[in-house]
């Protein structure tokens, strides 16, 4: 009987995932929804399912198709599926398809346990940066990608309310590990560094939240089993702070480059915080590809979205794992 439900078991965390599910679950319980399309991350994937013996659904969760016929009162879902790219225009496979997830699988009982991963970019527009984030700040985002994960949580939570199934959401920090997103963060800052760059030598101040994906898919499959008390919990999933300088100071040994910092003076650094800061306000008058650039910006410019290192470990004390620290990227 599948009764263990998991949406994006094809992508970064999910490849890794489905492998320490199994460890736990049995095999014919699973089912894995994938996306009904051909790229060369989904075929990849989807071959990992396929030598594991996984089985499979093609869906497409913004317009439902491929979900009519579901299983229904699964005791386990585990939702990774989303739309990643802010810089994108249309996130709807976060919020709409969330909402489409929840009408194909229920009814739900008590006894279902919903894991969610959204992410640390719902707090990207917060003002006390100063200030780590913790399990009591509260979410102020500045974009839609930020924007269409806190619907998805707004939406889970009160089926939560009324279905009565078990909700854990985990905001992610930065995840990253072999495989990361082509041109997301890791994967351009190697291509800046083998270009010799001076922008991946700049002593960038902002400082950032990182968690490898081993540690992810750990963390995911403990909660899969764990018998969970409240209701619902939220839980942000950060293991260590860096700065960009201090990722490309990594990146640079690591390929074997000799890295060469240019410090910029801290009126400079100041100055350009408070311009793209300023960008905030420009969101709905520029080409979201062209905001997503100050977006980001912002984001290595201060500690917007650095959160306290292992606060995960106070909800989830019963846990021993070895964290993966960046140095050994």
């Amino acid at each position: 009987m599948q009764n263990i439900i998991i949406t994006g078991a094809t992508g970064f965390i999910g490849r890794r995932l489905i492998k320490e599910v199994l460890k736990n679950h049995p095999l014919e319980s699973i089912l894995c929804l994938i996306r009904d399309r051909e790229d060369e991350l989904e075929i990849s994937g989807r071959k990992i399912l396929e030598e594991l013996k996984v089985s499979t659904k093609k869906i497409d969760l913004p317009s439902g198709r491929g979900m009519e016929d579901l299983p229904r009162s699964p005791k386990l879902v585990i939702h990774l599926a989303a739309s990643t790219e802010s810089g994108d225009e249309d996130h709807s496979c976060n919020d709409i398809g969330t909402r489409n997830l929840l009408d194909s699988l229920s009814p739900f009982s008590a006894e279902t346990n919903f894991i969610f991963t959204s992410t640390a970019a719902v707090y990207s527009g917060r003002k006390d940066t100063e200030i780590p984030i913790n399990e009591s700040t509260k979410a102020v985002t500045s974009n839609e990608y930020g924007r269409s994960k806190i619907r998805a949580e707004e939406i889970l939570k009160n089926y939560s309310e009324k279905s009565g199934f078990k909700l854990t959401v985990l905001r992610l920090a930065t995840v990253w590990g072999e495989g990361t997103r082509k041109d997301g963060l890791f994967d351009s800052m190697n291509k800046l560094i083998k270009k010799g760059s001076i922008i991946s030598r700049l002593n960038w101040p902002g400082k950032t939240s990182l968690i490898h994906v081993d540690n992810v898919a750990q963390i995911i499959t403990h909660l899969s089993s764990r018998k969970q008390s409240n209701k619902e919990q939220t839980i942000v999933l950060s293991h260590e702070g860096k700065t960009l300088s201090e990722i490309s100071e990594v990146i640079h040994k690591k390929l074997n480059i000799e890295y060469k910092p240019i410090k910029l003076p801290n009126v400079f650094w100041k100055t350009s915080d408070m311009f793209v800061k300023r960008s905030n306000s420009l969101e709905n008058a520029l080409p979201s590809k062209l905001y997503n650039t100050f977006w980001r910006l912002n984001l290595i410019l201060n500690d917007s979205l650095y959160c306290k290192p292992d606060e995960f470990k106070e909800k989830l004390p019963e846990i021993n794992l070895d964290m993966i620290d960046f140095k050994d990227y």
